[in-house]
């Protein structure tokens, strides 16, 4: 049973870190159940990017295809060659800069060319990804760069369909009104199964495509709140039914023409349940190349610009192409802050609950709560803010003018999100060298002391996590120090930390972790010797002359 699920560490150890099922037959039923859903290629999209390719390169949302098929060795003497002789160039960069800059649109190029090839490969046919499950019992769908790739994740579509299907004329149901409902409700005829199954989806569809205008939005850009992303949606279709209505003259009628909600009638109460879209008398294939124009303008600006497309046409061309997407178009969301989510849960902090969406309708006021609106938290902006006032104080005028800029929200999660794990200041501050704007204005001393203000700031404001990280350290030193392995165990499973080296390996050698595969789901019993370490973290062990990686650890979860 174990053997279907392979570990793929860089350096495998299972005496030393592994995770051991205690309840397989439930754990391995909901891997299964998640390996067992089909997926297809979303082949209309693939088909838009295809013809559309020129333009979507010519917007940025995609590089030329030339550069996937170029290698760096070939052009770094050209670029060479180029560079020495612009000196307006050579003034503002440097030729490290720009081999670096090229080498990541080269690779970059090529991914985007292997995803659509890929795309273009499967159309057609099923697919089945694998399933897998982290260190801290996290589970994913496995896939070539599924996870945080725009593109590969607007490609998949669930192949299985849980809505009827019907005929294209059946498809209208978005546009059932109030009255026909009345009739429906009022009719004294007996209806048939399908009838009444029918009349069901009916009265579901307003809020199934309410739950798309909303997802269009939230891949646009982030809000905290959902109504506002509701009207900003409604208010866009608008905007590209009129701009198509004007350049749709000499045609017998514009594929937006169906009955649209005014600009004024969005903000009537009576319409906010209403949906923007087309009928159902819509052929299957439409042209969109009188708003493509509009199209693409929305589109550069989106935070997700594939997946943002991959919604925004369905909802403007509707008809049976918007039926299909209701029953089997992805909904990706990911959780809001999850590390600090479990830390609030199992410490019951409800300043951290609140910052991290887990209690929703209060408003946090300085130490109190109150009763506010149902606004979407977004506790890394409320660091950012706290640590612009925090290192305002801190710092004299001109280093803080030089930081506070690059103080992006980006660059606040990479800090803050790893320091729940237990990352070390010191490793916070390479990290801020090395992958930051910031690293190309501070020495790498300015930024190890910028770490430490950053977690003196954290554990002032996050006292129980500091403490915890403090906790969880003090066991690995005490475990490690007595020679014995350290567990944390939930229903399900638990998790094995074993500080000592294999025999077979070179006693001067540690161990490496990498943290960007997950890990076994088998135990290997080995004879092992101690193995003192001079420095110990909660999540990763050290091995001298290579960057650690972060190895979170499970929760301790309640058994219940």
């Amino acid at each position: 049973m174990y053997k279907r699920y392979t570990m793929e560490v860089s350096q495998p150890s299972l005496a030393q870190f592994n995770l051991e099922i205690t309840n397989p037959e439930e754990l391995l039923m909901v891997l299964n159940h998640l390996q067992n859903e089909p997926f297809m290629v979303n082949e209309d999209h693939l088909a838009y990017i295809n013809d559309n390719r020129v333009e979507l390169v010519n917007a940025g949302l995609l590089l030329p295809y030339e550069l996937s098929r170029c290698s760096l060795s070939t052009l770094r003497a050209s670029l060479r060659k180029a560079y020495d002789k612009n000196q307006e160039v050579k003034s503002v960069t440097t030729f490290q800069t720009l081999l670096s800059t090229l080498s990541k649109h080269l690779s970059q190029a090529y991914q985007q060319d292997q995803i659509l090839t890929i795309a273009t490969l499967f159309k057609g046919y099923t697919l089945y990804l694998p399933a897998f499950m982290d260190f801290r019992g996290r589970i994913y769908h496995r896939s070539k760069d599924l996870h945080g790739n725009d593109l590969t994740r607007s490609l998949l579509l669930f192949a299985t369909s849980y809505i009827p299907k019907y005929s294209t004329d059946d498809y209208s149901f978005p546009h059932l009104d109030e009255e026909e409902e009345v009739q429906r409700s009022q009719s004294t005829t007996t209806p048939n199964k399908e009838e009444t199954k029918a009349t069901k989806h009916h009265l579901d569809a307003k809020g199934i495509i309410e739950v798309l205008l909303k997802q269009a939005a939230c891949n646009y850009k982030r809000w905290s709140n959902m109504d506002a992303a509701l009207t900003w949606m409604k208010s866009k279709l608008v905007d590209f039914k009129s701009a198509d209505q004007k350049t749709s003259k000499d045609r017998d009628r514009s594929y937006l023409d169906k009955p649209y909600l005014s600009s004024s009638d969005l903000d009537q109460p009576e319409n906010k349940e209403d949906i923007l879209f087309l009928g159902s008398d819509q052929p299957e294939t439409v042209s969109v190349s009188s708003t493509q124009q509009h199209i693409l303008e929305l589109v550069k600006g989106a935070r997700q610009p594939f997946l943002f497309l991959s919604f925004l046409r369905p909802l403007m061309i509707g008809g049976s192409l918007l039926a299909h997407r209701t029953a089997c178009i992805p909904i990706y969301q990911d959780a809001s802050a999850s590390a600090y989510q479990l830390l609030a849960y199992f410490t019951l902090n409800e300043k951290i609950a609140t910052r991290t969406n887990l209690i929703r309708g209060l408003t946090l006021n300085k130490e109190s709560f109150t009763e506010g609106s149902n606004d979407i938290q977004d506790i890394y902006e409320y660091y950012k803010d706290g640590l612009k006032r925090y290192l305002y104080h801190k710092l004299n005028q001109e280093m803080y003018n030089l930081i506070e800029p690059n103080l992006t929200r980006k660059l606040v999660k990479s800090i803050f999100m790893p320091m729940i794990y237990g990352k070390s200041m010191f490793s916070v501050g390479v990290s801020i060298k090395e992958e930051s704007s910031l690293g190309q204005i501070l020495t790498k001393k300015d930024c190890i002391h910028l770490a430490k203000d950053i977690k003196n700031y954290w554990s002032q404001d996050n006292q129980i996590g500091y403490l915890l990280m403090k906790l969880l350290s003090n066991i690995g030193w005490l475990c490690s120090i007595q020679n014995k392995k350290l567990f944390y165990s939930n229903k399900y499973y638990r998790t094995i930390q074993d500080y000592k080296k294999s025999e077979v390996r070179n006693k001067e050698q540690r161990l490496g972790i990498n943290a960007s595969n997950c890990f076994p789901l088998v135990v290997e019993e080995r004879s092992s010797i101690s193995l003192p370490c001079r420095g110990w973290s909660p999540n990763y062990i050290l091995k001298p002359g290579q960057v650690t990686r972060q190895v979170p650890l499970a929760p301790i979860l309640p058994l219940v």
